[in-house]
């Protein structure tokens, strides 16, 4: 099956109003957390998982590809409009996911990233939405939670190289993505037997160790592709 290119629909319409809304609240609350002394990590964290499981889910939902194209630009529309009154709202936009010590520029390109690769993603497996979908959560629940329980629990570091993390985060990525995976099946209609589950978490294992060793932002583009390709490899 390839994708649909059918006329936009009402449902597609109230789909991609409601992406809109949700994203730019996160963002709005993002923003308020980083402007109100937050930890940087958190309101980057918070961005990064709810943006992530919004796009994971809200595809698949569209019933023509134009819905997503109409969410799409929908919202570069009102960034447009934000950057037209506030010549720093891009600005603004891009420090709420930049972690301490990168560049702006480095946000951009993690973002461009996973857009790209969760678009392609969805193309290739158009008929298979649990391996999109999955793909789509290893990145925003399994490497979400990396630094989100590393950074509050993490007392185990792993230092080598470009590498510093903890084993508690590693851990983390790898029982979220699993998670990830089961949701996506379930949503689909999959029952998840003992087979299945064996093969989530040797995925879930490559995850973390591609997270692990993952240099700045490369993550975003491998962790969605190892995760759909391994998926239709093994499942």
């Amino acid at each position: 099956m390839t994708p649909e290119f059918n006329l936009l629909s009402f449902n597609d319409i109230l789909v991609g109003l409601a992406v809109n809304i949700l994203a730019w609240t996160t963002l709005y609350i993002s923003y308020k957390l980083r402007g109100n002394g937050s930890p940087v990590w958190i309101p980057r964290k918070l961005t990064h998982m709810v943006l992530g499981t919004t796009i994971a889910f809200s595809l698949p939902i569209f019933s023509s590809v134009f819905g997503a194209l109409f969410a799409l630009s929908l919202f570069l529309t009102i960034l447009s409009v934000g950057m037209i009154i506030d010549e720093d709202f891009a600005r603004k936009l891009l420090k709420i996911g930049t972690r301490e010590g990168e560049h702006l520029i480095d946000t951009l390109f993690a973002s461009i990233t996973a857009l790209l690769v969760a678009g392609i993603i969805y193309f290739l497996f158009y008929n298979k939405p649990q391996i999109y979908i999955a793909s789509v959560l290893s990145l925003a629940w399994g490497d979400g939670s990396g630094e989100l329980i590393g950074r509050t629990f993490g007392k185990h570091k792993i230092k080598f190289l470009w590498v510093s993390k903890s084993l508690e985060g590693s851990l983390s990525i790898l029982i979220m993505s699993v998670i990830g995976m089961i949701a996506a099946y379930l949503v689909n209609g999959y029952e998840i037997s003992i087979y299945m589950l064996s093969k989530f978490f040797l995925i879930g294992f490559f995850v973390s160790i591609v997270e692990l060793l993952s240099y700045k932002w490369i993550d975003n583009l491998i962790i969605p592709a190892i995760t759909a390709t391994t998926l239709f490899i093994l499942i």
